[in-house]
């Protein structure tokens, strides 16, 4: 039996959770041979990895659809990482991590998280581009060069945070839905918390569900942001979606009876019915629909709705050719 048998343990059962949604099918978790996977341990971001690493990656199991490149998104834009592919991981090319440790998951944006376990003493990092978990203040982060900040985020057992997580699927405080066609991530995240801090305390719930519509205090917080009429309605529809993916989940049976089929083609209406309303008002925030005195603001909030829709809309070959001034690598 290979050691950090308790962290293979919780990452399956939270791939297992991941599974139960509706973005992949059952096939897509990959479960290792008894002899272990054939990494190669010359593959980017490898080479030089403890024996310990190696042996973890060797008997941990994997999410794969098969075919293409997908990343599949098993966070807030976090992507989970396939080491049997013989690619090893960019992200390491670009921020190294020392022989003992090796990165679990990869952020598709700078707010995703780059999961960096350290096999000596089985802790996790939760390491995001954006700071979103940074632990360390300022002048310590100073002290380290950029390669090495990632030592000031957040740190927990490797084993408790992949638990929370799983909890967090379990009770729908995160939900995986199908998202649209030609997208180069594999799924998208409705979630129902406010914060990182929320969504571990909802997780954290027991007894049945309920179904859930936003009453007029959350909906009034939710588009507090807002600075213009339409900023503020599209923030209310997106919370009024969530309720109804998360009402969609308990209608179909979640979590001992659901119907995974029918489940989802409920799902891919709703987001289908959601994305039209994002677009007519980023079409009507562009045209200057909705005037307000929080002109810079509101240019801000224009670009981060642009590139939210984007990123949902946008054909992967479109955003890659913008990444690679014309080349595509797939």
């Amino acid at each position: 039996m290979p050691s950090h048998q308790g962290i293979i343990d919780a990452l399956t059962a939270f791939y297992e959770a991941v599974i139960k949604h509706l973005s992949l099918d059952d096939s897509a978790l990959q479960h290792p041979p008894a002899q272990g996977w054939n990494i190669d341990v010359a593959a980017p971001g490898l080479d030089g990895k403890t024996d310990q690493v190696i042996e973890l990656l060797q008997h941990t199991p994997y999410l794969s659809l098969g075919v293409g490149e997908y990343q599949i998104r098993i966070q807030v834009e976090t992507a989970a990482l396939d080491y049997t592919k013989g690619c090893g991981c960019s992200i390491e090319e670009i921020n190294p991590l020392p022989a003992n440790c090796v990165y679990l998951t990869e952020g598709i944006s700078p707010d995703g998280y780059s999961l960096i376990v350290d096999v000596d003493t089985g802790m996790v990092t939760t390491y995001s581009v954006s700071g979103r978990d940074t632990r360390a203040s300022v002048a310590e982060l100073s002290q380290l060069p950029a390669s090495e900040q990632w030592r000031g985020d957040r740190k927990l057992p490797a084993i408790e945070l992949l638990s929370i997580w799983t909890r967090m699927y379990a009770r729908l405080v995160i939900m995986l839905v199908p998202n649209p066609p030609g997208h180069e991530a594999t799924g998208a995240i409705r979630s129902r918390a406010l914060s990182r801090e929320h969504g571990e305390e909802l997780a954290q719930e027991v007894g049945p569900f309920q179904e859930w519509y936003p009453s007029d205090v959350e909906l009034s917080r939710c588009a507090g942001g807002g600075k213009d009429d339409v900023s503020r309605q599209l923030s209310e529809d997106q919370l009024r979606h969530t309720a109804a993916v998360f009402n969609a989940f308990l209608r179909h049976g979640w979590a001992e009876n659901f119907d995974k089929v029918s489940g989802k083609l409920e799902v891919v209406e709703l987001e289908k019915q959601i994305r039209v309303k994002e677009k007519k008002a980023l079409a009507m925030m562009e045209s200057g629909a909705g005037p307000s005195d929080h002109v810079e603001e509101d240019g801000l909030l224009r670009a981060h709705l642009r590139a939210q829709v984007d990123k949902l809309w946008e054909p992967k070959e479109s955003r890659m050719r913008k990444k690679t001034g014309g080349a595509i690598h797939s």
